[in-house]
């Protein structure tokens, strides 16, 4: 990847600091590099799919995802994940196809898929003679 592909981006508050509320976290993620785009993984576990909100904006990628309590919470013998709000804010520093763009919530991991504009592509020039 390279180094201005992407820069990561610090959330106004630190992983686990409180706010009002609740707590916010920043989702633990891995971003990879292909010709074809930047691929994101995030943890966001409990998060539902209509409480994810992905933006993309003057090449800003901003990730929030809450973990809220339910009606009815179980009662838990261990809770490691804790309720709150994660959040994620990365500086993409290629040119993208925003039409493309593509969001996946699939058991608590979010993939952002962020596919490179044409002419950010890579390219093999033949050589004439």
């Amino acid at each position: 990847m390279n180094a201005t592909a992407i820069e990561v981006k610090k959330t106004q508050l630190a992983s686990g600091e409180k706010s009002e509320r609740m707590a916010y976290f920043e989702a633990p993620a891995d971003v990879r590099e292909d010709n074809d785009g930047i691929s994101i993984w995030l943890d966001t576990p409990g998060a539902a799919p209509e409480s994810v909100s992905v933006t993309y904006e003057n090449g800003s990628l901003s990730v929030e995802a809450s973990v809220i309590p339910g009606v009815s919470r179980p009662q838990y013998l261990l809770q490691e994940y804790e309720l709150g709000s994660y959040r994620r804010n990365f500086r993409i520093g290629v040119p993208v196809n925003v039409e493309e763009i593509t969001a996946d919530l699939n058991n608590g991991e979010l993939h952002v898929r962020l596919p490179k504009a044409h002419a950010a592509k890579a390219r093999k020039i033949a050589v004439r003679t």
